[in-house]
């Protein structure tokens, strides 16, 4: 898995542990939730804008 779309947006994955870079760090449960989908669990999840723009046609 390369990422995840939740509510029209895309989050890309990122190596490493979770941390404020996160877009899920101040979401403790949203952030075990979608780790458990890596294909390590040492990593984190990243908003993207360029992706959402390209999937939400803009």
């Amino acid at each position: 898995m390369n990422g995840i779309i939740k509510g029209g947006a895309v989050y890309e994955i990122e190596q490493g542990e979770c941390n404020p870079n996160c877009a899920f760090y101040h979401e403790a449960k949203e952030c075990e939730y979608w780790r458990k989908y890596c294909d390590s669990h040492d990593c984190f999840f990243r908003f993207s804008q360029p992706l959402t723009d390209k999937i939400n046609g803009k």
